[in-house]
């Protein structure tokens, strides 16, 4: 089994070198105690914690977070001639706790023993038999291309179902993934781009409306690119899954308006992977899609994630859904910023070309699809 772990440390260091000998039982990311005060864990997190239970805002900062999360197995960490920690664990609801010092054996027998004891979806795939826990197709609506809306609110629908399908580890039929991309790019063709995105931004915020417009921005990059059929359907299929690996990251980390810290962009980068195991486990979706999912935060230059992959290491289609993402990053809203505007966003894909980051070429393509976009900000 393979399941989401979340260290908790007085500092990060201490939580990372905790980490370290636990990557075996899944997805193993490290807080240190100051983080976790602020964040909302993921359903079902499994948190082991390593933190002095003599603080009292240590013990306040515990109690809060378990509080406030949904379904956590909290593993603690005791003094083994102190009576008031164990006391402390179970106040807290501890499932299991851990003698110090700890070692790499017993914390795993530990961890295992809770996981074991408490049957939950996996991080990154289905708990049951994929053939049984995979919704059964269903015809798609049909719709008329030239209403924007119907279209869109397909494609919010079908994110919404990838969405719940990672938290609760049930795969998403494929079909209806593809059914949703066609439907975008059949608008788009009718009613133009930024008649489209115009309909997202009505009816979307947030990952949603991300997701969303670069689907649309990455369909007509695509097409303007002249790509055969089939590589425009994987890009817009891929445009719709890129970020569901976003659901297991902390919404704190995801709308935090100013720079990610060390220690919460190495949380963000972990959402690719996130996405493309799910996608992987549940089965049926194009090993090129997945792989798209996969790379899309990768950079020509080496300095992109999660694996640093250098030139014509980065599949061209990959590289376009990149472009298409960084854009349409640019010029949406979010709770904490205005869209930048079309030309200026351009601008920034010239300067990431001039550093190696991007394809020239494919930037130099991608200007008259930024001319279609007119950025409207829905608030002054």
């Amino acid at each position: 089994m393979h399941f989401d772990i979340w260290v908790v440390a007085n500092d990060l260091a201490a939580a990372t070198a905790l980490s370290a000998g636990l990557a075996s039982l899944g997805t193993v990311t490290a807080l240190d105690l100051e983080a976790f005060a602020t964040y909302q864990m993921p359903i079902g997190a499994t948190i082991l914690f390593d933190v002095d239970l003599e603080a009292p805002r240590t013990i306040s900062v515990l109690r809060t977070g378990l509080k406030r999360a949904s379904g956590p197995q909290a593993v603690i960490a005791v003094d083994a001639r102190n009576r008031r920690h164990k006391v402390q664990a179970d106040a807290l609801g501890a499932a299991a706790v851990i003698v110090r010092p700890l070692d790499r054996a017993r914390l795993l027998k530990t961890l295992e023993g809770v996981l074991a004891r408490t049957p939950r979806p996996r991080a990154d795939a289905s708990p049951t038999p994929l053939g049984a826990a995979r919704e059964r197709s269903v015809p798609a609506p049909r719709l008329d291309p030239r209403d924007a809306a119907q279209s869109v609110g397909l494609a919010g629908a079908v994110l919404n179902r990838l969405f719940d399908g990672l938290m609760s580890g049930r795969p998403v039929d494929p079909a209806t993934v593809t059914a949703a991309a066609t439907a975008v790019q059949d608008s788009i063709d009718r009613v133009g781009l930024d008649v489209w995105l115009s309909a997202v931004r009505e009816q979307h915020a947030g990952t949603y409306q991300h997701s969303l417009l670069v689907t649309g921005v990455a369909s007509v990059f695509a097409h303007h690119l002249g790509l055969d059929k089939a590589d425009r359907k994987q890009i817009a299929v891929a445009g719709l899954l890129h970020d569901i690996g976003k659901v297991k990251i902390p919404l704190q980390i995801l709308d935090k308006p100013g720079v990610l810290s060390p220690a919460e962009f190495h949380i963000m980068k972990k959402h690719p992977s996130i996405g493309a195991a799910y996608l992987e486990a549940g089965g049926g979706f194009d090993p090129v899609v997945i792989d798209m999912v996969l790379h899309h935060h990768e950079l020509l230059d080496g300095s992109g994630y999660p694996d640093g992959l250098r030139g014509d290491a980065i599949d061209r289609r990959t590289h376009i859904l990149t472009v298409a993402d960084i854009f349409s990053a640019l010029v949406e809203e979010r709770n904490y910023k205005l869209p930048m505007r079309a030309d200026l966003a351009y601008r920034h894909l010239v300067s990431m070309a001039s550093e190696h980051k991007l394809d020239p070429d494919l930037v130099k393509d991608f200007a008259p699809v930024a001319g279609e976009v007119t950025v409207r900000p829905l608030r002054a």
